[in-house]
């Protein structure tokens, strides 16, 4: 549940923060830890996930969440890549996105009515974090990756700020 999940982020934080301690010793165990954990990163990706999946209630954890995220998928290769694209989303990580993108929507609708306007960008906004085939599977880690960020994108950008 929540406090399982919340455990496994506090000490995958603590794992990735160690890459940039100044001690040598740390920041080489560090990445040795990385190295290994990268060949199942899925196993890395869907708690991290989870936490920026809480952006609403956590947004400062989220946004922690989502820069270890971007630190992850550049210290990966090629491999890391792959192997996300080939790793189906846990239903839990599904279900997670699901309410997560309905947070988002509220958000979008919050933001859009406060910008002056006919209200055509707040449903242009919802519009955009439809993604029907979620609920019937087949999402990669790596497409649950893209669709996170585009839908915190979508939220504090084009969403919120009025047409240029």
């Amino acid at each position: 549940g929540h406090a399982a999940s919340a455990s496994v982020a506090s000490s995958l934080f603590l794992a990735l923060d160690s890459a940039d301690d100044p001690v040598p010793v740390v920041r080489a165990t560090a990445f040795y830890w990385l190295a290994d954990a990268l060949r199942a990163p899925q196993r890395i990706t869907e708690p991290l996930l989870l936490v920026v999946h809480r952006a609403r209630s956590h947004p400062q954890q989220s946004l922690y969440a989502l820069t270890k995220l971007a630190f992850l998928l550049s210290a990966g290769n090629r491999h890391v890549g792959a192997a996300l694209a080939e790793a189906p989303a846990h239903h839990v990580l599904a279900a997670s996105f699901a309410a997560f993108r309905v947070d988002l929507a509220s958000l979008v609708r919050a933001a859009a009515a406060a910008v002056p306007g006919d209200g055509t960008r707040a449903a242009d906004a919802e519009g955009d974090l439809e993604s029907g085939d979620l609920e019937s599977g087949g999402w990669s880690h790596l497409r649950m990756i893209a669709a996170t960020c585009l839908g915190m994108l979508e939220t504090v950008g084009s969403s919120v700020w009025p047409a240029r």
